[in-house]
């Protein structure tokens, strides 16, 4: 929701509910930061997307005359929390519009729920963000991030070694 949300000059810090992984039912927060260069915004940028989704929900809830501070920051086209049936489709519809096959040769459904898990670890690890880092900021207790992450390129990872002065020896 909105009020999970604070910003501060360059850092969007959002309170996630709690887990699975939670025990104790305190939930967490995790922090984003602005990775823009020279005044640059970057598409990607975490902090700036999630200042754009904030800007848009609270734009939707003054919209339809909701209270803002508990207004969904994902919301459906109501309102409304969207399920997590719709939220799947969503990835599958976007594979449609893009003309990407959604299914696999043996026929085998391509995207689901877990496309977003799949392709934001991918995304962090081909940026050069070590595995252990996104197990810690996606909150997996298992090593279950090893399959997600098995086909991210290496080659940023590798750059970054020997830049720091390391090779395969070290």
């Amino acid at each position: 929701v909105v009020e999970c949300v604070e910003l501060s000059t360059d850092t969007a810090t959002l309170t996630l509910p709690a887990s699975k992984n939670d025990q104790e039912g305190r939930g967490t927060s995790r922090s984003l930061t602005c990775v823009c260069a020279q005044g640059v915004i970057a598409p990607t940028c975490p902090f700036h997307v999630v200042v754009s989704q904030l800007e848009w929900a609270v734009a939707r809830a003054t919209a339809l005359h909701a209270t803002v501070a508990s207004f969904p920051l994902f919301p459906t086209s109501a309102g409304g929390i969207a399920p997590k049936r719709a939220s799947a489709a969503t990835v599958v519809a976007i594979a449609q519009l893009l003309d990407l096959p959604v299914v696999t040769s043996t026929g085998a459904p391509k995207y689901s729920g877990h496309s977003y898990r799949v392709t934001g670890a991918m995304h962090m690890a081909s940026a050069g963000i070590d595995t252990w880092r996104i197990q810690i900021h996606r909150r997996w207790g298992s090593s279950l991030v090893l399959r997600y992450v098995r086909t991210a390129s290496l080659r940023r990872s590798f750059a970054s070694e020997v830049a720091h002065g390391r090779d395969l020896a070290h």
